[in-house]
């Protein structure tokens, strides 16, 4: 997150776990603009939450390996953030839907049949935004590198971009969980759908909360239920929409979220603690089911030949 706008929303505006999360928030603090979290501290803990919740049936280089997803997961937040103008634009969407702009219309489930419902109901796509098709592709991404995996799983390269993919798919599958990733109302309440956010500091102010409250993992983890994903846009679709549900809820709790630089000056509202981890659990839940889809439908993904040769499989005699 940046201290102009709320994540996602930039085209208003036009042993060895604990180092390694100690150097992706130290990383973090060299950005030029405060990242605070749901999108610091809440991302990894998402990320180490969903670990936790995976199934011995997953690859265990990729359970033992959670740090190192959590350390990634960060980097769709990066690539809007450092004075990247090209980044910024093309995966600013990604991070949101503001799903009211549609009026109740069934979103397509494609990016490109999505433009195209777009430029009917004379919406501008970034202002829609692309979060539910953002999961499902990186969801189909790491499913494609896993089956990568399966056919070379002693690559490191694959297992590199197996981690990789998992790490960017989650940061969205997070996203999803934020009421304010997933409405019109973003940053402050606007009087129409279609009209610009008052900017009033709420989105970056809640954005904090898991750090300040202090959810770890483990809490996270407890009471989260994987549900199986069958259909990803699907799952991803229902995330959004459950998120946009909670938004009043959210600005309920306006007046008890401290100043985004201040911390609680008095016990939090446990209502408030519940609410957050409520969603920190959704966003957790959400992330492990798709990656256990992934890897699932991975055993149906058909990689073509020039790439099992680079992978070193022996096609037969047309091959030689």
């Amino acid at each position: 997150m940046t201290d102009e706008m709320p994540k996602g929303h930039g085209r208003r505006a036009g042993p060895g776990v604990a180092w390694r999360l100690a150097i992706a928030l130290a990383a973090l603090a060299l950005v030029p603009r405060p990242v605070r979290a749901w999108w610091a501290e809440g991302h990894v803990a998402c990320d180490l939450a969903a670990a936790s919740l995976l199934p011995g049936t997953m690859p265990a280089f990729f359970r033992e390996r959670a740090e190192e997803i959590a350390f990634h997961s960060v980097d769709p937040d990066l690539w809007h953030q450092c004075g990247t103008p090209g980044l910024r634009s093309a995966s600013g969407p990604d991070h949101h839907f503001d799903i009211e702009l549609l009026g109740g219309l069934a979103p397509p489930p494609t990016r490109m049949g999505c433009i195209a419902l777009c430029a009917e109901l004379g919406l501008e796509p970034a202002a829609l935004g692309a979060l539910p098709y953002a999961i499902d592709e990186w969801h189909w991404r790491l499913a494609l590198a896993f089956a990568e995996h399966r056919a070379s799983p002693q690559d490191a390269r694959i297992r590199a971009k197996v981690l990789y993919a998992a790490a960017v798919l989650s940061h969205y599958a997070v996203d999803a969980s934020h009421p304010l990733h997933c409405t019109v109302h973003f940053d402050g309440r606007v009087a129409s759908p279609r009209a610009t956010s008052p900017r009033t500091g709420f989105h970056l102010r809640t954005d904090a909360l898991p750090g300040k409250l202090g959810l770890a993992p483990a809490e996270i983890a407890r009471g989260a239920r994987p549900e199986p994903v069958v259909d990803a846009f699907a799952a991803a679709l229902a995330a959004v929409r459950e998120s946009n549900l909670l938004v009043d809820d959210l600005y309920a709790f306006e007046p008890r979220v401290p100043a985004l630089e201040r911390p609680f000056e008095t016990a939090p509202d446990p209502a408030l603690r519940e609410f957050v981890l409520g969603r920190c659990r959704a966003g957790a839940a959400l992330t492990a089911g798709l990656w256990v889809s992934a890897w699932e439908r991975s055993a149906k993904v058909g990689l073509p030949d020039w790439r099992l040769r680079q992978l070193g499989h022996r096609l037969g005699p047309a091959a030689e």
